[in-house]
């Protein structure tokens, strides 16, 4: 069995394959059940942390085109860099430029990355009867975000696995 996690700026669609057929989907945007449209609460995530740790106001568009330009380039490892976030200081009230990390963008955003695919595995997972589950499944990453760094721990290690029984977890990339 397989789950087939396929991650963009706008949505999360999880599928949950066996023998290459698909057995049931969800999918989760905006638009769709309202549990959270991943780019929306990923731009927020970033939002939060310029704003509490690094004490710099930007706004909603230079936060989202930051975001997007950055996960064209900063999710891999390989390619670390310091990336330079303009906005309105605040503890001083003037224009500020801060330096951030590859490393800073990812922990401000990991959590919740890890949260909505928490929900959606959780969702998928939850339309299966226990019994219909195996003791291991493959989980096949797609999309924008499927490359960033850590991510592929994060979804092995989260909880959900061994609620359902699930003892082993393969992830592959594509």
């Amino acid at each position: 069995m397989k789950i087939l996690f396929l991650i963009t700026f706008e949505s999360v669609r999880i599928t949950l394959v066996d023998d290459d057929k698909p057995i049931n989907e969800c999918v989760i945007d905006g638009d769709n059940v309202r549990l959270f449209p991943s780019g929306v609460e990923i731009v927020q995530a970033f939002l939060k942390y310029m704003e509490k740790e690094q004490k710099l106001l930007i706004g909603r568009p230079t936060a989202e085109r930051f975001i997007r330009q950055w996960k064209n380039t900063g999710v891999y490892p390989e390619q670390a860099g310091v990336h330079k976030v303009k906005g309105r200081d605040l503890t001083t009230g003037f224009p500020a430029t801060r330096n951030i990390t590859d490393d800073q963008i990812r922990d401000a955003i990991m959590p919740t990355i890890t949260q909505i695919l928490k929900q959606g595995a959780f969702r998928i997972m939850s339309l299966m009867r226990k019994h219909e589950l195996p003791q291991a499944i493959q989980i096949l990453l797609l999309g924008d975000w499927s490359t960033l760094s850590g991510l592929k721990d994060t979804l092995a290690s989260l909880d959900l696995w061994k609620d359902y029984e699930i003892t082993e977890v393969n992830i592959i990339t594509g």
